[in-house]
C-alpha cells in the first residue's frame, strides 16, 4: 500500500481557520467561534491518532507492509498529541496566573 506523501503535509492554516465576522458585537460570537476551532484542533489530533493506531493494527496483522508510513503516522500523531498538552499547559498556566492578578 503507497502512502500519499501529501497527505503527509500539515494543512495551510488559513484553510482551517474561520475569519472571524465583524459584523457581531457581541462576545458569545467570539467565543463559539474560539470553541469551533479548538473543537476542529481536537478532532484532528484524535483523527491523527486513530490513524495511526490503525495502521499499526494493519502492520501488525500483515494487511499492508510499508512500516514508513506506519512510522510516519505515529510521528505526526505524537507531534500533534505533545503539541496539543504543551498548548493546554500553558493555557492553564496563564489562567492561574490571571487568577493571582488582583
Amino acid at each position: 500500500m503507497q502512502v500519499d506523501l501529501n497527505s503527509l503535509l500539515p494543512k495551510p492554516i488559513s484553510s482551517e481557520a474561520k475569519p472571524i465576522k465583524k459584523e457581531r458585537s457581541d462576545s458569545s460570537a467570539l467565543i463559539g467561534t474560539f470553541s469551533e476551532v479548538l473543537k476542529g484542533a481536537l478532532t484532528d489530533v484524535n483523527d491523527l491518532a486513530n490513524e495511526a493506531d490503525l495502521l499499526s493494527q494493519k502492520l501488525v496483522t500483515g494487511e499492508i507492509d510499508n512500516i514508513h508510513g506506519v512510522m510516519i503516522a505515529v510521528s505526526k500523531a505524537e507531534v500533534a498529541l505533545d503539541l496539543t498538552n504543551q498548548i493546554r499547559n500553558r493555557v492553564i498556566r496563564a489562567y492561574e496566573e490571571i487568577m493571582r492578578m488582583r
